[in-house]
């Protein structure tokens, strides 16, 4: 099975877990571009197409154990991009969107008002 995840703002979970870079080296993260350089330091925006990878691999076994914590149903540290990959990690499905360089929980639209000829 395929999981899609986004990440969350503050968060930052390794692509690679347990790798070492090389001195000065970049370390891959989910679903973050490589740093660049801003007025306030360095940040890594996130990527606006969810990360992919497959259950049964190393990435996707980390990320299984990463949500079985306990503290990961109520605050996850990345987004479940679709319903299905919500059910595999064992936690809620939040509808999310792409927003200034960041995943953000989708707001819900207002009910349309009701028309004084509807009631």
């Amino acid at each position: 099975m395929k999981l899609k995840l986004c990440a969350r703002k503050d968060y930052v979970v390794n692509a690679r877990p347990g790798w070492i870079p090389p001195h000065n080296g970049h370390v891959p993260r989910i679903n973050r571009a490589r740093p660049t350089k801003t007025e306030a330091g360095f940040a890594e925006p996130a990527l606006s197409e969810p990360f992919e990878c497959e259950l049964d691999s190393k990435v996707g076994r980390y990320v299984l154990k990463l949500f079985s914590r306990r503290d990961a149903k109520k605050d996850p540290p990345l987004w479940p991009a679709d319903q299905a990959t919500a059910t595999a990690l064992g936690t809620k499905y939040t509808p999310i969107e792409f927003k200034n360089g960041e995943w953000i929980e989708a707001k819900k639209k207002p009910a349309p008002p009701v028309r004084e000829g509807d009631r």
